[in-house]
């Protein structure tokens, strides 16, 4: 895998334009735990139901397209959407280890001087800041959350499907309220938790 000391900055479509604000506070917290990212001219995912179900070879063209601009300069990509972390996981991994797939679409990169080398990962931003550690987050909290209760939602697309994205126990996922505790508050248990949002 790639060195880690700087990643590429996946932010999708979505984030910006829909959610700035997610990523604006994303990048603040990069900045004050010191987690270096860069862009790069990635373009959209793309979207890992609809577009994967209507056209497979493609969404799986983009996604490798994109992964090569990370490889390019040896940097993991780090993500902050859920739908994009999916696709550039399962196409990353799709192609490291499915020699066949990975010819089929190494043709298709070849039309624009790429190939798909499987020489690095895709993180999702939770995944890093759990592997950052409590104590380091704790360093850096200014506001006092004791009392505050906050039920997570991981979503089904940073977790499933679960033989390949292996960033969470699917069934009882433990890294975001670990994150909600590093911070002084109180992650809550309710029945839903891991249930798809529809």
């Amino acid at each position: 895998m790639a060195k880690v000391n700087e990643y590429k900055m996946f932010q999708g479509c979505t984030i910006g334009n829909r959610i700035p604000f997610l990523e604006a506070s994303v990048r603040k917290v990069f900045d004050k735990l010191e987690i270096k990212t860069s862009e790069a001219p990635f373009a959209c995912c793309p979207d890992p139901v609809g577009f994967n179900s209507t056209d497979h070879l493609s969404w799986m063209a983009m996604g490798a397209r994109n992964l090569t601009l990370a490889e390019e300069e040896g940097k993991d990509i780090i993500s902050i959407c859920n739908g994009c972390f999916q696709t550039l996981k399962l196409v990353n991994e799709e192609l490291k280890y499915n020699e066949h797939e990975r010819e089929k679409i190494n043709a298709i990169l070849k039309k624009l001087d790429r190939e798909f080398k499987g020489s690095i990962d895709v993180k999702h931003f939770v995944e890093v800041l759990y592997d950052i550690g409590e104590e380091r987050i704790k360093e850096h909290v200014t506001a006092d959350l004791t009392g505050l209760k906050v039920a997570c939602h991981t979503g089904c697309h940073y977790m499933r499907p679960s033989h390949v994205i292996q960033t969470d126990d699917p069934l009882n996922p433990i890294k975001l309220r670990y994150l909600v505790n590093a911070v002084g508050a109180t992650p809550v248990d309710y029945s839903d938790e891991v249930i798809c949002c529809g």
